[in-house]
């Protein structure tokens, strides 16, 4: 992959992974903006290495691999944040096709995840290592023990708490 590859293709295809359908009629209309959007920013930016034939096609497929999202996460039980997912949106609707970097400018402060599916596993509750089954705002992270070993499970944290914690 070059650089404009990896730097448009990893960040939108993992939001895609996350922004998924949500109920009814308003679920629908976020799945297909979300769809245009990603779409958009693949044939502007990176066409020559899609894998579909053209912008319509795209935005069928990822509406496609929206829904099969939706029944997976909901059969494990997750809630769906409509809020979280328009801040996916956002973020995908500001992403140019060159990246961009200032040196200069101040580190951001940590913010807890808000993710667009989460499960409900609570502040330092074992949580295997999946994604998702840790409730809104927290992650499931590996701590390390007093060694320096990783653990068998991992727990759900708060990754801006993470720095003073031994979690990574």
């Amino acid at each position: 992959m070059n650089k404009l590859t990896t730097y448009i293709a990893a960040p939108l295809l993992a939001i895609a992974a996350l922004a998924t359908t949500g109920c009814g009629d308003e679920g629908d209309e976020f799945s297909e903006e979300f769809a245009e959007a990603y779409c958009n920013r693949k044939f502007t930016c990176d066409a020559a290495r899609t894998t579909w034939p053209d912008k319509d096609a795209c935005v069928e497929g990822v509406i496609a691999q929206f829904e099969a999202e939706t029944v997976e996460q909901r059969a494990k039980g997750r809630e769906y944040d409509s809020g979280c997912a328009s801040i996916e949106l956002s973020k995908l609707e500001a992403f140019t096709c060159e990246p961009t970097f200032d040196p200069d400018a101040p580190t951001p402060a940590c913010q807890a995840p808000c993710h667009v599916w989460y499960g409900d596993l609570g502040l330092g509750v074992s949580c295997g290592s999946g994604t998702g089954t840790c409730g809104q705002g927290l992650s499931c992270n590996t701590t390390f023990d007093s060694e320096g070993n990783y653990p068998e499970s991992a727990v759900c944290s708060n990754p801006c708490d993470a720095q003073d914690s031994g979690y990574y």
